[in-house]
């Protein structure tokens, strides 16, 4: 699963997947036409530091992946699970 993998790169208390939980972290100043909504395949992900960014981003190759700075250091990475 995705999320253990996460759980191998930044530890699993850094590896956020429940939609309440992540309502905090996705309100920012972005408009809501194009912010992320909290949803069942959305993984949000909190790394320490670059190492973490570039292993996180290795892994989400070929999945959409929508980097959420705002100045909080935190990045969101939505895995939609492939059909087919």
């Amino acid at each position: 699963m995705i999320a253990e993998k996460l759980n191998g790169i930044v530890g699993s208390s850094w590896v956020i997947t429940d939609e309440e939980r992540m309502v905090d972290y996705l309100t920012d100043e972005t408009g809501p036409a194009v912010r992320p909504q909290p949803a069942s395949e959305l993984i949000l992900v909190k790394p320490a530091d670059s190492k973490e960014v570039s292993g996180i981003l290795t892994l989400a190759n070929g999945f959409p992946c929508s980097p959420g700075v705002g100045a909080l250091g935190y990045v969101a990475v939505p895995f939609r699970r492939r059909t087919g």
